[in-house]
């Protein structure tokens, strides 16, 4: 008969299907020459499916998969099975030959037996195409012994099983039981200063790199608590083109003891940018190796230690939304270009579209001249009067204007 450990080897392949959406981006990340991770093996997600086997669990979840096709109606007891599954997952014994066999790797990334290390989910429907489920599930920081690393694990499995997890396994997948989760277990790297990046302004998808940091360790910046550093950086050039010094006003870090202590700033770092332009420099062009392979935007979650490494914890393409392209110009590249005019902007933008010249507001009012919504209009003077004829054309340029 074949073995549990033989059925379920966590030696498996770093395919999607298998290791779900962090670990299978995590997998591409390693292989990327110049890019430094954090040593980490995955938990293949089979092994969460043979554990809810193995604990009896497989009944609670098959009702729970019947209440989720109709989300709404059965919400109350959703909430109820939920925390009832969580708490057995929680519970639950894990197979002494897979806890064995994940002990084992886990000494493997471990360079002492001071060295802490994050369990992290990886969702099947975590960090794909389609949906990020960003802070849906579980990580935990700062582990020490065997036993925090079982119980983090059981941990990030019961996470799977909160409502808004069971919200959104109910829009992308027929059935509940098919979806198992994956779990990625990283050596933990003390940062001096840590934070997200993306390859794209994420509030208006303006193709730059955006970086956000603080000191200590990036929980501060992902649960919102803080106001960070930011910097928008030219892609081609490399030129800092905003830089906002956050307040930065509290930091989180882990002490002597493991513990996650969260400290005030001291006034003097606060007025100061928790990132010098090197290390600037060097998230930036690890942003630009990553998206070369993954060909589409992408964001980071990165650390710098206290050596002035820098560490990509982990990645994932930006899920994709279907807003228009942004279009814009260098200004450097319209030096090769036929100049029409030139004169300061109110409002920065690229527009292209029909030039249309407007002479006067009577153009307008008497109906002579119709703008359109492909139009950019060319006025001497604009002023309060014309702006029910602009609220749909593409730009405005005038000498002097209002709106």
């Amino acid at each position: 008969m074949q073995s549990f450990s033989d059925a379920y080897s966590i030696d498996t392949q770093s395919d999607y299907q298998k290791v779900g959406g962090k670990a299978h981006h995590l997998s591409i990340l390693s292989k990327i020459g110049g890019i430094h991770v954090p040593e980490w093996f995955p938990i293949p997600c089979q092994i969460m499916k043979a554990f809810c086997i193995e604990n009896n669990l497989l009944t609670d979840i098959q009702y729970l998969n019947e209440l989720a096709q109709d989300y709404q109606a059965n919400e109350s007891t959703i909430a109820i099975l939920c925390r009832h599954i969580q708490e057995k997952i929680k519970q639950g014994t894990l197979n002494f030959q897979i806890a064995e066999s994940i002990l084992a790797k886990l000494k493997k990334i471990r360079n002492s037996e001071d060295d802490l290390v994050v369990v992290r989910s990886s969702g099947m429907i975590e960090d794909s195409t389609i949906t990020s489920c960003a802070g849906l599930f579980d990580s935990i920081l700062g582990l020490k012994t065997d036993e925090e690393v079982i119980d983090a694990i059981k941990s990030v499995w019961a996470s799977g099983f909160n409502e808004r997890v069971i919200l959104q396994k109910s829009k992308f997948f027929s059935s509940l039981i098919d979806f198992e989760m994956g779990v990625v277990v990283q050596k933990f790297i003390q940062p001096k200063a840590a934070g997200v990046a993306s390859t794209l302004v994420l509030e208006n998808g303006f193709p730059a790199y955006e970086i956000s940091a603080n000191y200590g360790i990036g929980t501060s910046i992902v649960d919102g608590s803080i106001q960070p550093d930011t910097w928008r950086v030219d892609k081609k050039r490399g030129i800092i083109l905003e830089q906002i010094l956050g307040t930065k006003n509290e930091f989180h870090h882990f002490d002597q003891h493991e513990k996650l202590i969260v400290s005030k700033e001291n006034q003097k770092d606060q007025e100061k940018f928790c990132l010098n332009r090197n290390e600037i420099k060097k998230v930036c062009e690890a942003l630009r190796k990553i998206e070369d392979v993954y060909l589409k935007p992408i964001d980071v979650e990165f650390g710098i230690d206290p050596q002035g490494e820098l560490y990509i914890f982990q990645t994932r393409a930006l899920v994709e939304n279907q807003s228009t392209t942004l279009l814009t110009i260098d200004r450097n590249e319209t030096k090769s270009h036929v100049l029409l005019g030139e004169g300061n902007y109110a409002i920065p933008g690229v527009a292209t579209g029909r030039l249309v010249y407007v002479e006067s507001w009577s153009q307008l009012s008497s109906g002579q001249i119709k703008l359109t919504d492909q139009d950019i209009l060319i006025a001497h003077l604009t002023t309060n009067v014309w702006t029910s004829y602009l609220d749909k054309v593409k730009g405005i340029i005038t000498c002097e204007g209002s709106p």
